[in-house]
């Protein structure tokens, strides 16, 4: 706070891929075989082990955050979920074909049939979790590229649980061919 913040972010927390990818550092070219990446989430209510006790903790810090002028955000990663989640086994249509690029996610397939039940059992569960926490926004990850009726129903779902002002972040990645200004423009909705 007194470095002039009034948002504190808080990257996720939740239960990571056990699928191990080959990763370089980008410093030495050193092949690196990691695990767990922040963004590959099995999005199945558990916390990372080293997290797995401190609900209570998270708790005090949101309330310590929010006592202190600022507001506490988490990260909602809409786009994907972690390759080896049990969901993509019990829900299969639910899930694309897993990209090449990221090799432990599977994309989620939103169309009209399934969005609803995907936010029903996925994203009101976790949305609720996160306002019990005393979260009061959130980052979306890859804002650029998210389905945007499968988000515009998270922020409806937040507004009737976070007392104003809700704040909402979105990660823009834009590609270097593509005007910044058109990208914007089709943000504002």
């Amino acid at each position: 706070r007194n470095l002039g913040f009034n948002v504190v972010w808080v990257n996720p927390f939740f239960q990571s891929s056990d699928t191990v990818v080959k990763r370089f550092n980008k410093f030495t070219g050193e092949e690196l075989k990691v695990k767990g990446s922040l963004y590959a989430m099995k999005l199945d209510g558990s916390c990372k082990p080293e997290m797995q006790d401190t609900q209570e903790s998270i708790i005090v810090y949101t309330g310590t955050v929010s006592n202190m002028g600022m507001i506490p955000i988490f990260d909602l990663v809409l786009n994907h979920i972690a390759k080896d989640s049990a969901a993509i086994g019990v829900y299969p249509s639910w899930f694309k074909e897993q990209d090449s690029h990221w090799d432990d996610i599977c994309p989620f397939n939103y169309t009209d049939e399934n969005r609803s039940e995907i936010f029903e059992a996925i994203w009101r569960p976790l949305l609720d979790q996160m306002v019990e926490l005393g979260f009061r926004g959130m980052r979306v990850d890859y804002g650029t590229d998210v389905d945007q009726t499968t988000l515009k129903m998270c922020l409806d779902h937040l507004n009737t649980k976070v007392e104003n002002p809700l704040i909402v972040f979105g990660e823009a990645l834009i590609p270097v061919d593509k005007d910044v200004r058109s990208v914007l423009a089709s943000c504002r909705d």
